[in-house]
């Protein structure tokens, strides 16, 4: 019962704006999670004036539509219930009636979507994936209890391995 979807089915874009300065906590995307960006540089580094930035809200998707490698990092705000955004960045979310948003992130995130990522992304020195592009791309979608349980699976997963670093982590201190 798979079926072959493009991805601009699944994805909706989100481009709501700050309207207030400091409306909410400035986050950076980053190949580890979104972060609030205070405690990932340590300062401060967006602009002091961050009316115009964009919302996003919990649940949603983000990335950096700039790579200096071709490697795009597709991250959801799960911390809290909305923060803001470079304006550089692309905020989506997925359309829950036809796809989990958790194995959405996976599949994402993973090898399969990364190498047409690639293939489609522009630019020199520095490769850009404009939310257009991705929305072009295509994937074969499990039903959607079985894109939950695949999801639940994963995540279960990665909190063991998480667990395991933390326990490696204490034990070289």
């Amino acid at each position: 019962n798979w079926k072959i979807i493009q991805l601009g089915d699944l994805l909706r874009l989100s481009n709501n704006r700050s309207i207030i300065c400091n409306q909410f906590p400035v986050l950076t995307s980053s190949r580890s999670g979104l972060h609030r960006q205070s405690d990932y540089f340590k300062k401060i580094v967006a602009s002091k004036d961050n009316t115009g930035y964009k919302i996003i809200k919990k649940g949603q998707f983000t990335y950096r539509a700039m790579s200096d490698d071709g490697l795009f990092k597709f991250n959801q705000l799960n911390d809290l219930q909305q923060g803001l955004v470079s304006p550089a960045y692309e905020v989506f979310e997925i359309n829950e009636s036809y796809a989990c948003p958790t194995f959405m992130g996976y599949f994402l995130n993973s090898r399969i979507i990364s190498s047409q990522i690639y293939s489609s992304a522009q630019g020199g020195t520095r490769l850009a994936l404009r939310f257009a592009a991705l929305t072009r791309f295509a994937l074969k979608l499990p039903p959607i209890q079985e894109q939950k349980k695949i999801a639940e699976i994963l995540s279960r997963i990665d909190n063991l391995i998480t667990k395991k670093r933390d326990l490696n982590s204490k034990n070289n201190l």
